[in-house]
């Protein structure tokens, strides 16, 4: 069975990403960077320990189990000390913060009163000191101030030997050798064990803290989109104003508008050919018979509705025997600021096919809002002819 639920990174990446309200609201945006890369690192910790997840071998297998164990319990705390979710392993209180590591520190070589035993977070702090030898010398911990002044220096972590380990009390222990200034000789070395199942269900334990974390991203966007879904579209304005509307409603989203003002733009660019009147005033129409839909969407955050109308019925391109180089041309034609030469020149060639059937374009006197609007109003027509 897998250790640690990949899933869950996963299911927060998913909220993280899905919304911009984390990258650009102001009240969220300031915890972004932190948010990816705890996730980045979570993904790289749980990786590793899900390959690793057997009791080790060697010490240096051992202090990298340590190491990974040691940055998903860290990012789950932090990530509840900066967003304000509640940590609750901290509490001295609750009996559930002492499950894991209690029984090891009542017993030898520590044998701790249980008044003075720590949590079980507060352990993990001391083995991990004491078992990285970082520093050198542990003399932080609480509980040892039992005894003043007492410190704890590692000479190197111990790993599960397999012809001891029928003799041992933790058939499956992991642990640092200790010394302590508080004893002499042979009575100054001690051999903190633990169950390196313990140490597993503890690490699961810290990581399953995600999901509160989750549940607080969850919370964000549905406050969010509460409060968006109370500012409808205004339906009495002109279409125009609509769009326009759509487009301030957009911004206090934080989403793109890119696609509102493409067609704003081709219902107000202006005409410098008469010709083109008859053809435009029908591709408009159809346009603002989609506005309505489009108001509905907005109301109810249905974005893709609003992609999928724009891009695949607004600006649809015919789907028949066009050629290749006609869908090349479009393509450039749109992309015009990397080359406005090569812009017009394919304007030029496009207003040569299909489009002359319906449009005027000449493209080296109008600017691009109006030739853009001509090729849309040339392919809306030729896929309505072609129905």
């Amino acid at each position: 069975m897998t250790f640690l639920d990949k899933g869950l990174i996963y299911e927060l990446r998913s909220k993280i990403s899905g919304s911009p309200i984390f990258s650009k609201d102001v009240s969220l945006k300031d915890n972004y960077d932190l948010i990816c890369a705890v996730l980045d690192r979570l993904d790289t910790s749980v990786n590793y320990l899900n390959k690793h997840s057997d009791i080790p071998s060697t010490e240096h297998d051992f202090l990298v189990f340590m190491m990974y164990s040691s940055m998903v319990k860290d990012a789950s705390k932090q990530l509840g000390d900066v967003l304000g979710v509640d940590y609750p392993f901290m509490n001295k209180n609750d009996d559930v913060n002492f499950k894991f590591f209690k029984s090891f520190c009542m017993r030898k070589p520590l044998n701790l009163e249980e008044r003075i035993v720590p949590t079980d977070d507060k352990f993990f702090e001391y083995f991990r000191s004491i078992a990285f030898a970082h520093p050198f010398e542990t003399s932080r911990a609480n509980f040892l101030k039992k005894n003043d002044n007492e410190i704890h220096y590692s000479p190197f972590v111990i790993v599960n030997d397999h012809m001891l380990s029928p003799l041992k009390e933790i058939k499956d222990a992991v642990g640092v050798r200790v010394y302590t200034n508080k004893a002499d000789g042979w009575d100054s070395i001690l051999d903190i064990e633990i169950s390196f199942n313990s140490l597993k269900n503890f690490i699961e334990s810290r990581y399953n803290f995600i999901k509160k974390i989750i549940d607080w991203s969850q919370k964000q966007i549905d406050d969010f989109e509460q409060i968006w879904k109370s500012r409808k579209v205004d339906r009495n304005l002109p279409d125009i104003k609509i769009l326009e509307d759509i487009i301030e409603i957009f911004k206090s989203r934080h989403q793109s508008t890119y696609a509102i003002e493409t067609i704003l733009d081709y219902l107000e660019c202006e005409l410098t050919l008469d010709d083109n009147l008859e053809s435009v005033k029908k591709y408009r129409s159809m346009i603002i018979g989609f506005i309505p839909a489009i108001c509905d969407a907005v109301d109810n955050l249905d974005y893709d509705f609003i992609f999928n109308t724009i891009y695949f019925k607004i600006e649809a391109t015919p789907k028949g025997n066009i050629g290749d180089m006609t869908s090349y041309q479009i393509q450039k034609i749109f992309s015009y600021e990397s080359d406005v030469s090569w812009g017009r020149h394919n304007a030029k060639e496009f207003s040569q096919g299909f489009a002359k059937e319906f449009v005027t374009i000449k493209q080296e006197s109008m600017n691009f809002s109006e030739i853009k609007l001509l090729v849309r109003t040339a392919c809306y027509l030729k896929i309505e002819q072609e129905k």
